[in-house]
């Protein structure tokens, strides 16, 4: 499997205009929830509007196969050296390219995604976007407004938090997993 960045692709035409020291805002989606309280945004498919759920947990993207089928995209077998297992321990064998995804505005061209399958699909729920596209942004979550924002990282060191004078930091990772790890320690 192969990845485009994503970056590169929604980035082009608004770095040029762009604050060297400030945020650029890619992308910002009212999100929309699940009976269960995830979050889910509308992207688009190969022109096909869908809702997707926001998985910061999951390391690929993963789209329902009746989605696939319906976006025309042709399924292929995941290679062998690559493991998938998901929370029910099954796995998706099957991965397709998506020739155009658009996020807002922007656009990114042939991205992977694994084809699962969603159980009757709920609120007609197209899949997940997970870490691989999440980590070329500074994703914004803001519950208070129901907004979720993606920024370029392409800014100075400390200039991304914009609603509060002041603020704390700790210093994270995003581990081989995409997720995000942040050492502390409990009561000595």
């Amino acid at each position: 499997m192969r990845k485009t960045s994503l970056a590169a692709a929604l980035l082009a035409p608004v770095l040029a205009h762009a604050d060297p020291c400030g945020l650029t805002k890619m992308a910002s989606f009212d999100m929309q929830g699940l009976a269960d309280g995830r979050i889910e945004i509308p992207i688009t498919i190969a022109d096909k509007p869908f809702l997707v759920m926001v998985d910061t947990g999951a390391p690929l993207g993963i789209l329902d196969g009746d989605v696939a089928d319906q976006a025309g995209l042709k399924r292929q077998k995941v290679p062998g050296q690559y493991e998938f297992y998901s929370m029910s321990g099954a796995g998706p064998t099957q991965f397709a390219i998506v020739p155009s995804l658009k996020l807002g505005q922007s656009e990114a061209q042939r991205t992977d995604f694994l084809i699962g399958i969603f159980g009757g699909r709920p609120d007609n729920l197209a899949g997940t976007i997970g870490a691989d596209l999440l980590k070329n942004f500074d994703v914004e979550l803001d519950f208070e407004n129901r907004t979720m924002n993606l920024f370029s990282q392409d800014h100075c060191e400390g200039k991304v938090v914009y609603w509060a004078p002041f603020f704390n930091t700790a210093p994270a990772e995003i581990n081989g997993d995409g997720h995000i790890v942040i050492r502390a320690m409990l009561d000595g």
